[in-house]
C-alpha cells in the first residue's frame, strides 16, 4: 500500500484536525459538511474515549464507524 504525500482537509475544519492530532487524535475522514451538514470527523476506535473526554458529541446511527460532529462547524 502507497501512503500518500499529501492529504486533503476541508478549510473550514483543517485547524480543529491539526488540533486532534496533536492531541493523539488518529482521524480516518472528515468532512465539513460544505454548508449543508454539521460535517464529521471519524477516528479509530482507540480514539474515541479521547475524542468524548475532549466534550465532541457522537453522530447517532453511524454502525461500525466511530463518527463525531466537529465543533468548528456551526449550522
Amino acid at each position: 500500500m502507497k501512503i500518500p504525500k499529501t492529504i486533503q482537509i476541508d478549510k473550514d475544519i483543517e485547524k480543529e484536525i491539526k488540533e486532534l492530532w496533536k492531541k493523539g487524535i488518529e482521524t480516518i475522514e472528515c468532512c465539513s459538511g460544505h454548508g449543508k451538514s454539521r460535517g464529521c470527523i471519524i477516528v479509530k476506535e482507540s480514539s474515541v474515549k479521547k475524542m468524548k473526554e475532549l466534550g465532541y458529541e457522537k453522530e447517532p446511527n453511524t454502525g461500525k464507524w466511530y463518527s463525531f460532529y466537529p465543533k468548528s462547524i456551526k449550522i
